[in-house]
């Protein structure tokens, strides 16, 4: 009974969730994509801020910010989804937090053990899981410091599930991560991320030279299941317990009938 309950309790999650995947990225529809991995939604267009008020680069529609500029656009950002009927107000970008999970190493690195770099396939790196794991492309240097091939944003005309599901990606954008590194001093400084090149990298956050990528977390799909969907699941549980609870308490019932009175 305990792998009947299992087993049913595992197709009422697929029932729930009729887009779910694993490992990958999956488009939701209405200009959002999540990433099933790192739990976040991404915009679908990757230089949604162009023309905005926070637009401060060389021209007025170009996307390009500053990093403060590019911080308050995410968290000012309200973005209608038109599938879901929702506006979701809860966006920033995208974070570089240390990768191996307890403090950044600022050294340089082609293997992504540092968070300077090639290669972080870290999730702690979001912008750079997406690069490596995510979109499966290959950074302009390999774990050995070398320059492979076909390297740099490639869209795999064989998978409808990399670059194709977004729009507009731009070379280099800003993290919503400072970089505090002893080095800098004062001198304000952001993580950012190649993606001509995969590098994790810094930059000077006073310069305009950057492009901004909101995200946000979760999935936007949470709001999609039904009403009757929810009431059929209640049912189907419930009719799990009910079941399991006759088996374990039929071994007594029958036990107490054959009890007669002296």
């Amino acid at each position: 009974m305990q792998k009947l309950r299992i087993a049913i309790g595992c197709a009422v999650i697929f029932i729930a969730n009729p887009g779910l995947a694993f490992g990958g990225l999956i488009s939701r529809g209405g200009g959002l994509v999540y990433d099933d991995v790192l739990d976040v939604t991404w915009l679908q267009n990757g230089n949604y801020g162009a023309g905005s008020i926070y637009d401060n680069g060389v021209s007025a529609t170009d996307g390009i910010m500053s990093w403060a500029n590019a911080v308050a656009w995410a968290d000012d950002l309200v973005y209608y989804d038109s599938v879901r009927n929702v506006h979701w107000d809860d966006w920033r970008l995208p974070h570089a937090k240390p990768v191996n999970g307890v403090s950044y190493q600022y050294e340089r690195s082609f293997d992504g053990s540092t968070d300077l770099g090639w290669n972080i396939v870290s999730p702690q790196s979001e912008f750079s899981h997406l690069f490596y794991v995510s979109l499966d492309n290959i950074g302009l240097r390999d774990i050995n410091g070398n320059s492979p091939p076909n390297e740099g944003l490639f869209d795999d005309p064989l998978n409808p599930n990399d670059e194709s599901l977004f729009e507009n990606i731009q070379s280099a954008y800003w993290t919503g991560t400072p970089y505090l590194a002893p080095e800098v001093g004062r001198v304000p400084f952001a993580f950012d991320f190649i993606m001509g090149g995969g590098t994790q990298s810094r930059a000077f956050s006073h310069g305009a030279d950057h492009s901004a990528w909101a995200v946000r977390d979760g999935d936007v799909a949470a709001l999609a299941v039904p009403e009757p969907m929810s009431a059929v699941i209640v049912v189907l549980m419930n009719a799990i317990d009910v079941g399991f609870r006759r088996r374990r308490q039929g071994p007594a019932m029958r036990l107490k009938r054959c009890v007669c009175p002296a």
